[in-house]
């Protein structure tokens, strides 16, 4: 089969970004009164999302915190995510670039818990090791999140304080609430009820920038974590790249992955959510179908989200650990995101396969794109007629530039597809 001839594009965007993130931490955190907390223990938490100064970010802070006297230590706080087990979620921070032995801090990873109080509607739980602190230092990307809509948070602070740090127990308890009741009231209930009952030292947030740089490192009292996080979610969602297209055919995403998103793949950036008992699905972008080819090792075997392709491959499957990802569908009650699509022996068979499932379009009118994943976005692939539409563009926001031809997708001696050149 002849496949379609790409293009190069590259999205560019004049958002801020932070040249010094050391600096920034150190002057953030001198803002704060920590003359007394000397020999105070200090619990951050630490998420399964990939950020890209992660590590810069974290051992900056510790290493503030120890210049104070303090003892930090982290928490990983994600939830049911890496099997739901200490050694499982110590790993995933592993794979995302936090080491014990370069950051020279303990990670205390547990799944016990204990209960520090109750809403109307659920009890309260949170990490043990994080409880029995001094403080907790409640740490987050602030982004958009990839199952629900709201005006004032996503991923970040509040969702910290309930999913990720109640681990695999709270959870399963709020999600089931949260079938009955909406996320936006459970995590605003929830993590109410842990900022009154527990000792948070402070809230640091980081948003990105379209292109992944840090654009901005916040922090703030926990009194005043739910107004700073709606600043911050704001500004995250006015930075937040997209697909420069509403309509298309075929989108070959390279690899998915829990450290892009909860669900493997931005699901507002390919318009698929796939939770009709929860949310409504996006406008836009249209895809008709949506080819993943493999799974990060980031991961841990963990693919929850495969459900909104359409075809992956043999080597996707054969990576998933269906323990792992049933575990966190399970505890998220979220099944429908766990279904396994059809499976192509390789990247050139499942590409061949899309291309023939999507009906009597001629060949030379695909509108195909390829992205590496849904978090960089910076660089795209893209067929003849969607580079047709870009060179009638005017006045785009975003700054797209026409690279190069590059010629039909290729693939290696096994079908795998190559990389980005």
């Amino acid at each position: 089969m002849i496949f379609p001839t790409m293009t190069k594009i590259k999205q560019s965007v004049d958002h801020p970004f932070i040249d010094d993130i050391s600096s920034e931490v150190k002057e953030k955190i001198n803002k704060i009164d920590l003359s007394r907390e000397k020999g105070k223990s200090v619990a951050i938490t630490c998420g399964s999302r990939g950020i890209t100064d992660y590590y810069t970010i974290i051992k900056s802070l510790s290493d503030e915190l120890k210049s104070h006297g303090m003892k930090p230590f982290i928490v990983p706080c994600m939830g049911s995510h890496g099997g739901a087990t200490p050694e499982g979620q110590k790993l995933l921070l592993e794979h995302l670039g936090l080491n014990e032995r370069k950051l020279k801090i303990p990670i205390k990873s547990s799944m016990e818990v204990v209960q520090i109080g109750e809403t109307e509607n659920v009890p309260v739980f949170i990490d043990k090791n994080a409880a029995e602190a001094d403080y907790i230092l409640l740490f987050h990307i602030i982004k958009d999140h990839s199952d629900f809509y709201n005006d004032t948070f996503g991923t970040g602070w509040q969702k910290m304080l309930t999913i990720g740090l109640g681990k695999q127990k709270g959870a399963h308890i709020y999600h089931n609430a949260i079938m009955r009741y909406g996320f936006i009231k459970i995590i605003q209930d929830v993590s109410r009820e842990v900022i009154k009952k527990t000792n948070i030292l402070f809230a640091m947030g980081v948003v990105q920038n379209g292109l992944n740089k840090s654009a901005e490192i916040e922090v703030c009292s926990k009194e005043e974590i739910p107004k700073v996080e709606e600043r911050l979610f704001k500004k995250a969602i006015k930075y937040t790249m997209k697909l420069p297209f509403n309509n298309i055919d075929i989108l070959i995403i390279d690899e998915m992955g829990k450290e892009y998103s909860g669900a493997g793949f931005e699901t507002k950036v390919v318009g698929r959510i796939g939770l009709p008992l929860l949310t409504r699905e996006p406008i836009v972008p249209k895809i008709k179908r949506i080819v993943v080819c493999d799974l990060t090792k980031a991961t841990e075997g963990n693919a929850i989200g495969v459900g909104n392709a359409d075809f992956i491959t043999k080597k996707l499957y054969d990576k998933i650990d269906f323990d792992v990802m049933y575990l966190n569908a399970l505890a998220a009650l979220e099944t429908e995101v766990a279904r396994i699509p059809m499976v192509l022996e390789t990247d050139m068979r499942a590409i061949e396969i899309a291309i023939k499932s999507i009906g009597s379009i001629p060949f030379e009118e695909l509108r195909v794109v390829r992205i590496k994943n849904t978090k960089d976005l910076g660089e795209l692939y893209v067929s003849k007629p969607l580079v047709e539409e870009l060179e009638k563009r005017r006045n785009n926001t975003i700054k797209i530039t026409i690279e190069k031809e590059i010629g039909p997708i290729s693939f290696d001696n096994l079908g795998n597809i190559e990389f980005f050149r």
